[in-house]
């Protein structure tokens, strides 16, 4: 089991980071919010490279098969716990666990579950209000644990995430007007933008859209 990389930033991307250890350089996926923690400590310079920089990931490793397995970084252990307690939920693998932490804190996550905040929590890329609904209801209770054991601070869910729902009612706003644009009643468009997803006015058009075909 690695439980964290310790050593120098040797690459850098929005969703990968490479850590060498004693002339070692190993590989992870990342989330946006690790990734944007490193280059707030400085972790790429003026081109664009990564500044080799001392670095401390922690890690979770899923096997995909007898010979492959992918190493997932995180830049605190509570990011790391939360990635894995996601997964715990039926359903909900890996690639959802990340884009739910690319688009929210841990401790953010914990306020819209004890909150049931199904919206805010499937604002995140391909996470749909089912799966969202479903990790409130089977995380509700291993909430307060978590926040204790991870020394989490409470969150304002409502002031906290203002602005994401500010952002998601324009988004909702430019969508509607696209649907009704392509000759869909507002009622419709209003009815499939319901069980949309997406962090954007294009996501929420083309998931709409599905949902109109169906």
């Amino acid at each position: 089991m690695i439980y964290y990389l310790n050593g120098k930033l040797t690459e850098l991307t929005p969703s990968f980071a490479a850590v060498e250890c004693m002339g070692v350089a190993y590989g992870a996926v990342i989330s946006a919010k690790t990734y944007e923690k490193l280059v707030s400590i400085g972790g790429i310079d003026a081109s664009g490279e990564a500044t080799e920089i001392g670095v401390k990931l922690y890690t979770a490793v899923k096997i995909k098969d007898e010979n492959q397995f992918e190493v997932f970084g995180f830049y605190s252990k509570a990011e790391s716990a939360m990635f894995s307690l996601l997964q715990t939920v039926s359903g909900v693998g890996p690639k959802a666990a990340l884009a739910i932490l690319s688009a929210l804190e841990p401790e953010q996550i914990c306020a819209a579950i004890r909150t049931d905040d199904i919206r805010l929590i499937s604002t995140a890329q391909g996470v749909g209000q089912k799966a969202a609904q479903k990790i409130c209801i089977d995380l509700k209770n291993k909430i307060d644990s978590f926040t204790v054991e991870y020394t989490l601070s409470e969150v304002d869910v409502s002031r906290e995430t203002s602005t994401a729902k500010a952002n998601l009612d324009e988004n909702e706003k430019l969508a509607l007007e696209a649907l009704t644009n392509l000759g869909y009643t507002k009622a419709q468009a209003q009815k499939a933008l319901s069980k949309a997803s997406g962090n954007t006015a294009e996501d929420l058009i083309r998931t709409a859209l599905s949902h109109l075909y169906n």
